[in-house]
């Protein structure tokens, strides 16, 4: 049901989605999902020494935000569903 009204991502913003999911990979963890932050945007770009453009670092941005949304209500679901002691 859930794949029956998929986007299909644009071309021009694939670069993009492949550098979230690249620094999504490092993203730290410990008491839940924590945001990719914009230190940890530059620190990427600069070890791979890649000048980026403000709208790209956005897009990004904007990704994580969609990524840690999912996670919250992903997470909430699973409250919900735990048994009750």
């Amino acid at each position: 049901k859930e794949l029956e009204h998929l986007v299909e991502m644009p071309d021009n913003l694939m670069h993009c989605w492949h550098w979230f999911l690249e620094l999504n990979n490092t993203r730290s963890s410990g008491f839940g999902m924590s945001p990719i932050t914009y230190l940890e945007i530059q620190a990427y770009f600069d070890l791979i020494r890649m000048q980026v453009e403000p709208w790209e670092v956005e897009m990004i941005k904007l990704f994580d935000a969609v990524a840690m949304k999912f996670a919250e209500e992903e997470q909430a679901k699973a409250e919900r569903n735990r048994p009750k002691k």
